[in-house]
């Protein structure tokens, strides 16, 4: 349930991190999958996008089992996810955002309406929850893009902006850090006390503490039919074997 308790931005209207004259409803979707995999207009309901966008309660249900999938320290910067020859794959789901599997890492692309101050009061502000998931989705970009190559390697991605400036991004890291103190966290939703996460461990975690769920037990934390192979392999293979 949403807390509904006004808190402010944590940043200033005059330090956003892209200048731009168009309106932060712009950047949204007409459409967008919906929780019950549904499409949904978006319409004017721009919360209940928002808040679907930076949903990371999968995490939050298992939090006390996360530390067996991550460790509780900052992510690592896109030239050395580059250096430790991951490859970076494009997720829209923000619980997927920081996920490792082997070679690769999954990353959500910062959506434009987070540097919109206007945004934030409008639509994130009234909901002390979604303000908290804001900030830590934020906070993850700041962990991404310390030095001027993660922002280029980003803007090549199409993890940030293409008018987002070095200049203007350092002035909205030190603002957003005077707001959130990246130490304690205390501002930021609890996922976001763990950098990268690996996704075995999250299968693992998910199929131990829902073990009484089948789909959860076979599907684990992500699921698809590339993984289904790989799943039954490293798990059932014994029983093809036997029966053979």
């Amino acid at each position: 349930m949403a807390q509904r308790t006004t808190v402010i931005p944590p940043f200033s209207p005059t330090t956003s991190a892209i200048r731009t004259g168009n309106p932060a409803h712009s950047t949204l979707p007409a459409v967008y999958h919906g929780d019950q995999d549904n499409l949904v207009r978006l319409g004017n309901n721009h919360t209940d996008f928002v808040r679907l966008d930076l949903d990371v309660s999968r995490l939050n249900k298992i939090h006390k089992y996360l530390w067996l999938a991550g460790r509780p320290t900052c992510a690592r910067a896109l030239h050395r996810q580059k250096m430790i020859e991951r490859q970076i794959i494009i997720v829209e789901q923000a619980d997927l955002h920081l996920v490792w599997h082997e070679s690769r890492v999954f990353l959500k692309p910062l959506p434009d309406y987070l540097l919109n101050h206007q945004f934030w009061v409008d639509t994130i502000c009234s909901d002390a929850n979604l303000h908290a998931s804001a900030c830590g989705f934020l906070l993850s970009y700041v962990w991404l893009v310390r030095h001027p190559s993660d922002l280029k390697i980003a803007s090549e991605l199409g993890l940030l902006s293409p008018q987002t400036q070095w200049e203007d991004w350092v002035i909205f890291v030190d603002t957003l850090l005077v707001n959130i103190d990246h130490e304690a966290l205390d501002t930021v939703n609890k996922r976001y006390q763990y950098g990268e996460l690996r996704l075995s461990r999250l299968d693992l975690i998910c199929r131990l503490s829902h073990f009484y769920r089948t789909g959860t037990f076979i599907r684990g934390y992500m699921y698809n039919y590339n993984r289904y192979t790989v799943f039954f392999n490293r798990n059932f293979g014994w029983i093809l074997l036997d029966s053979g």
